[in-house]
């Protein structure tokens, strides 16, 4: 094989491998940090979903759109609140 032709192999090698470590860490995403609290934070008049245990209570909340949410975290751990909608 010509000399010519391993040195553009590599250079493709070389490429591909370098395009691929950066991307391998471009993902991102948004998180909401939910700190631990030990006195309730809730809003007048708006539900409230507590994190303890690694649980939530209530398990299920429906509410129409728009509607606050008060969230909060017994836990020592934080946690992270994120929409799927």
């Amino acid at each position: 094989m010509p000399r010519t032709i391993k040195y553009f192999n590599w250079v493709i090698l070389v490429a591909v491998v370098a395009l691929f470590i950066a991307t391998t860490g471009c993902a991102s995403y948004s998180q909401v940090s939910v700190a631990p609290t030990t006195t309730p934070i809730g809003i007048p008049g708006t539900p409230t979903v507590t994190i303890q245990n690694f649980a939530f209570s209530p398990a299920t909340i429906t509410i129409p759109r728009g509607t606050t949410v008060t969230w909060e975290n017994k836990d020592s751990a934080s946690h992270t609140i994120v929409s799927d909608a």
